[in-house]
């Protein structure tokens, strides 16, 4: 897996880059993206996200032959305890 860019639904982002990697639009982007050959998968790693968006991005996935995971990243530790160091 070797990621491409962003989806981000902000249109202030569309063009910036983040962690090196540009912001390619918003989820009505998606379908361009995917079905231009840029984008065999799609990985959704951000709880902030509607499950109605998570839910339109599957369908366009799915309509195109593209894969997609969602990840969510959860810090405490073990025993309901947070650490201060990772």
């Amino acid at each position: 897996m070797r990621p491409i860019g962003f989806i981000d639904d902000n249109p202030l982002m569309k063009g910036r880059y983040l962690n090196g990697y540009p912001v390619l639009g918003n989820l009505a982007d998606l379908a361009n993206v995917v079905i231009d050959g840029q984008a065999r998968g799609v990985v959704i790693a951000s709880g902030k996200i509607p499950i109605g968006k998570v839910q339109d991005a599957q369908r366009v996935c799915q309509s195109r032959g593209a894969w997609m995971r969602v990840f969510t990243v959860d810090f405490r530790a073990f025993g309901g305890k947070t650490t201060g160091a990772a």
